[in-house]
């Protein structure tokens, strides 16, 4: 009876677990794997393709083309005027009548004195374009730095479960044998299914992850069926011999400073051309005349306004406003700068110091992989019970993901300190 029994719950067993199986087919059916034949673009180059496909190139040229109307249409000389007046003159007696008629060219003269401002300030205010050209370069390499850092992050984490599974499998394998031997009872197999299940759903959670960052990658660079090449990707951070050398520096070519700076230099300059806008304007005149008697000669003589009602004063109050708002807009600007480079330093220098005690964390992951190793040995010589194999595998996922995360943590930090100070990313 008791015989009858056992092989009624080995057949349920079974059965259960067929069903399982088909559960985890239709799973994965439902979702199917992120390991598509895709060519993998490196760092650098994928870079290059993101700049490319947002078509930097060609708001570059629209920059400078920007830059150059500004200035040459503050350069360009003033329009000369034309003069042409007849004066006629009569009396009660004809001989008396008279006519004159004045020919000539009038040529306003304050652009002396106004023209240099007016072009320095048109050549700050063209750099203000070029310099949010260069920011939005700099944004779009750190995007896909961040994107590969996750991808190789991913990537890695999806490996070690994959070993986990691969150990877990092997793990059924000796249960089943042992449950039909009837030395183990059907419940050790349920244990094993669910630590299967558990990283079966891990695995296609960091599946579905790769998915969406190999879409937003292709998104980015304009291309399909691509994905970052970020196999034991390593991303090198600039040097700086401290945290103010790092601030000097992104404060002389981080370009949303300098376009704060020229900003700031541009209201200065137009202040300039508001003040000298203020001065009287001056004409040179100069005309030939003639008249109905014979007689002829020239005319030589200047205009000159004179400023008694209106002397540009909205025009200069409202220019000094602008560049207090834009000189509190720089310095604040410059404190954000400073602000974001000592915490993307420090960051960065204490996760590499993090990195320089890791060698006790490599160690202990290389320990886990051999205690697996040893686990399933002993498992299978019946020494070691499924608690224990199961703990081990546990062991090893924990240490494996803190070494992961640390590696990626690292390369973000890298990531922040050369966008924080300008620098371009690289990879070593």
């Amino acid at each position: 009876m008791q015989s009858t029994l056992l092989s009624t719950s080995r057949l349920t067993l079974w059965k259960w677990t067929v069903s399982r199986a088909k559960l985890l087919i239709l799973f994965y059916s439902l979702f199917p794997s992120s390991r598509v034949l895709s060519e993998e673009v490196p760092l650098n180059l994928a870079i290059k393709r993101a700049v490319q496909s947002a078509q930097m190139d060609r708001l570059d040229e629209a920059a400078m083309d920007e830059a150059r109307s500004y200035r040459n249409s503050a350069a360009r000389l003033p329009n000369p005027s034309f003069i042409y007046e007849q004066e006629k003159l009569g009396g009660s007696n004809i001989a008396n009548d008279s006519r004159e008629t004045r020919v000539g060219l009038a040529a306003p003269l304050d652009f002396i004195w106004k023209r240099s401002s007016r072009i320095e300030a048109a050549a700050l205010r063209g750099q203000i374009s070029q310099y949010d050209i260069q920011d939005q370069r700099r944004q779009i390499a750190r995007g896909i730095a961040v994107l590969f850092s996750e991808y190789a992050a991913n990537l890695l984490t999806l490996e070690r479960h994959e070993a986990a599974h691969s150990a877990l499998d092997r793990a059924r394998v000796v249960a089943l044998a042992r449950v039909d031997a009837g030395d183990a009872s059907p419940t050790l197999i349920n244990r094993v299914e669910i630590a299967i299940s558990r990283h079966a759903l891990e695995e296609n959670r960091i599946e579905t992850e790769l998915v969406s960052i190999r879409s937003r990658f292709a998104a980015l660079i304009g291309e399909k069926d691509v994905e970052p090449h970020s196999r034991e990707l390593s991303i090198d951070a600039p040097l700086f011999a401290n945290a103010l050398e790092a601030r000097d520096v992104a404060y002389s070519i981080r370009p949303d400073l300098k376009a704060a700076e020229a900003l700031f230099e541009w209201k200065k300059a137009e202040q300039k051309v508001a003040h000298r806008d203020g001065l009287p304007e001056l004409a040179l005149e100069a005309a030939h005349i003639d008249d109905n008697i014979g007689r002829d000669g020239f005319l030589l003589g200047l205009s000159v306004e004179l400023p008694v009602f209106d002397r540009n004063q909205d025009n200069k109050l409202l220019a000094n406003s602008e560049r207090i708002r834009a000189q509190v807009a720089f310095h604040r600007a410059q404190r954000i700068v400073e602000e974001e480079v000592m915490t993307a330093y420090n960051r960065w220098k204490q996760l590499s110091e993090n990195r320089k005690m890791s060698g006790l964390a490599n160690q202990a992951s290389r320990d886990a992989s051999l205690l697996l190793e040893a686990i399933e040995a002993s498992f299978e010589a019946g020494e070691a019970s499924l608690l224990d194999y199961l703990d081990v595998v546990d062991a090893y996922l924990s240490i494996s993901e803190e070494e992961v995360q640390l590696e990626h943590r690292l390369r973000l930090a890298a990531i922040d300190l050369a966008y924080s100070t300008g620098t371009p990313i690289t990879r070593y």
